[in-house]
């Protein structure tokens, strides 16, 4: 079947030589992602050939790997050119000419030089530039500031790109419009909603009706319900409940049809299952609206909701937090069925509450802390004045009290020192980048290898990162509960499935570098976590029955608030009611800790600590000052 790009070949090709950057806007089902690769290959070849295209996941990274080597298999030059790499998994070799990169894998590949890792690729492809990743636009604007040093050419893809944007951002660039190629898909709104979840009970509703029907054996209601159902949903709770909620109900109708999960959150191999050809619903996020192919998708769902995080400054954290999706994203959900056949579409509110969308929402980079984006781009580009930090050009700017804010904490926290105008990273600050993970969690593991308990903090770093489910053990702290989870997984006794067991374990390998597994030591992990989340410590306040975020340096300076007769600790920046989440161990003990550390957290009616560790006060400030005088004294020796 032919592609619409392919009737747009020659203007392509001629664009690329003539033209550093490419802007290619392409509508849902034109073939982009898959035939741009190969019409470079085919008509660029040579034997010092490459080719990089990025990806925002890695589930857009293998299916569309795979899927051009398998279009390319009747060619046997180009059999071996195409390979991918994501987090613990490469297929790339000498021999490949073609490589599908997440946007992070890239940045990771170009951290001793841009300009220098740049230089010996021949096209960069950065494709669904629209979602604006933190990854894609720091990679864009790297690009942008050593354009004269680089002699790569860019294209920038993606269905749904503002091309002024991006033509303006860069001063330059000739811009390519291609058609999609979708067959007829029929739009229906359901009720005005009062909230959010009375939204995902009108897609509950619709699939109910769907499986009653198919129960019936009667003629569906609408003949586009013959193929697979994509429903969306902002995030993996609401996925777990509506997959458990419909599981009932087929179980009880003696159906034949799979329910599947499509999320970060789980392994390479889950993600895969939905492109078999059994008859699925899937429940997904956001992860299925971009550069991914369901077979036979007919009928999509929308709740019309996604989960963000957003960074509150005064309480110097990112808060994750369910919002609506923007136009932008309606129209790829849309566009996720009407690939092989006429579809359906349904959004579970009206058009009411479609008309408060936005047309776009703030781009990750301008709403998240920007503790780790600064601390990344002093990495790759290397020594750096603060006025370069604050002039950075990104296709999104960060506000300026942002990277201010950022930069005294960076420099509160020793990750980053100032040598005569130059800001650069400390010793601390590369061995905490070299974990690879985000900065609370990094310290955490620097100060885990200083006394010896690096690979029990692995474990725990390990288990977090990959987003699953923690099971429960009575312990006094989700740490320490993943930390026997995983030792659990490492003796073949896990609760995890194979995949996902796998993963966890290369995730350790990879942070623990070889260490000696020692015993548990709950004192030290507890001082390790103080220095790390030292700005996520929470005292409870009875009179409230819930927690507020305390200074953990200056305690006895926080404000003091009688209610009642009990005291509450509030800092002065913020009276917002924190409370433990229903998944934590801390959940159901009685009495309530005073004191707990936390590692993120998560706003849906309230605000959620995500794992808590229940902590002694004193010994969160002794592993505090401990650090700071160590590192100052590292500093004097300067």
């Amino acid at each position: 079947m032919s592609l619409p790009i392919s009737q747009f070949e020659k203007q392509l090709l001629q664009s690329i030589n003539q033209n550093q950057v490419t802007i290619v806007t392409a509508e849902t089902g034109s073939g982009k992602s898959t035939q741009l690769p190969q019409l470079l290959l085919k008509y660029k070849y040579t034997e010092d050939l490459k080719i990089i295209i990025t990806q925002p996941r890695r589930i857009s990274c293998v299916q569309l790997a795979q899927r051009v080597q398998y279009e390319l298999q009747q060619v046997p030059l180009l059999q071996s050119s195409v390979g991918y790499k994501v987090r613990f998994e490469s297929t790339v070799t000498e021999k490949t000419k073609v490589h599908f990169l997440t946007d992070g894998m890239l940045l990771q590949e170009a951290q001793n030089g841009f300009v220098q890792f740049m230089n010996t690729v021949n096209y960069l492809i950065i494709d669904e530039a629209h979602e604006h990743s933190v990854n894609t636009d720091l990679i864009l604007g790297l690009f942008k500031e050593n354009i004269t040093q680089i002699k790569t050419k860019i294209i920038i893809t993606s269905a749904s790109i503002q091309t002024n944007f991006f033509t303006q951002f860069f001063g330059q660039g000739h811009v390519i419009s291609v058609p999609g190629k979708l067959y007829n898909i029929e739009t229906v709104f359901s009720k005005k909603t009062n909230n959010f979840d009375e939204r995902i009970q009108n897609g509950l509703c619709i699939i109910r009706d769907f499986l009653l029907m198919k129960a019936q054996k009667a003629s569906p209601f609408n003949p586009k319900y013959d193929g697979n159902i994509l429903f969306f949903l902002p995030g993996v709770e609401e996925i777990n409940q509506c997959i458990e909620e419909v599981t009932l109900l087929v179980e009880q109708l003696n159906l034949q049809i799979q329910l599947l999960p499509l999320h970060s959150r789980i392994s390479l191999q889950q993600q895969n299952m939905v492109f078999g050809n059994e008859q699925k619903i899937v429940f997904a996020t956001n992860i299925a609206e971009t550069s991914v192919t369901l077979p036979n998708c007919t009928c999509v769902i929308d709740s019309g909701l996604v989960k963000l995080l957003q960074y509150i400054p005064l309480q110097h954290c990112d808060v994750l937090k369910t919002q609506n999706i923007d136009r932008s994203s309606f129209i790829q959900r849309k566009g996720r069925c009407g690939r092989v056949r006429d579809g359906i579409y349904y959004f579970c509110g009206s058009q009411e509450d479609y008309s408060e969308f936005l047309d776009q929402n703030l781009p990750e980079i301008a709403r998240i802390q920007p503790d780790n984006v600064i601390l990344q781009l002093i990495k790759v580009r290397g020594p750096s004045t603060v006025g370069d930090i604050q002039n950075f050009q990104l296709p999104y700017r960060i506000p300026p009290s942002y990277i201010n804010n950022g930069l005294k904490r960076l420099q509160r926290l020793y990750l980053i020192k100032q040598e005569t105008d130059l800001l650069c990273l400390t010793k601390l600050g590369k061995q905490t980048q070299s974990f690879q993970v985000d900065i609370q969690m990094g310290l955490c593991l620097n100060r885990a290898q200083k006394y010896g308990q690096l690979a029990q903090m692995s474990k725990a770093a390990a288990l977090i990162s990959s987003g699953f489910q923690l099971f429960l053990r009575e312990e006094t702290s989700d740490f320490i509960t993943a930390i026997k989870t995983v030792d659990d997984v490492l003796d073949k006794k896990s609760p995890y499935n194979h995949q996902q067991s796998q993963y966890i374990k290369l995730s350790y390998e990879q942070l623990s570098k070889e260490h000696h597994d020692s015993e548990i030591d709950n004192f030290i992990i507890q001082k390790c976590l103080a220095v790390g989340f030292q700005d996520n410590i929470a005292e409870f306040s009875d009179s409230d029955r819930c927690y507020y975020r305390i200074d953990t340096l200056k305690h006895e300076q926080v404000q003091i608030k009688r209610k009642t007769t009990q005291f509450q600790f509030k800092t002065q920046n913020t009276d917002d009611q924190l409370y433990i989440h229903p998944g934590s161990e801390l959940f159901k003990q009685t009495p309530k800790p005073r004191y707990v550390l936390f590692g993120s957290l998560l706003e849906t009616k309230k605000k959620y600590m995500m794992y808590c560790a229940e902590v002694q006060i004193e010994v969160v400030k002794q592993a505090i000052r401990e650090f700071q005088v160590e590192q100052k004294q590292t500093f004097d020796k300067r």
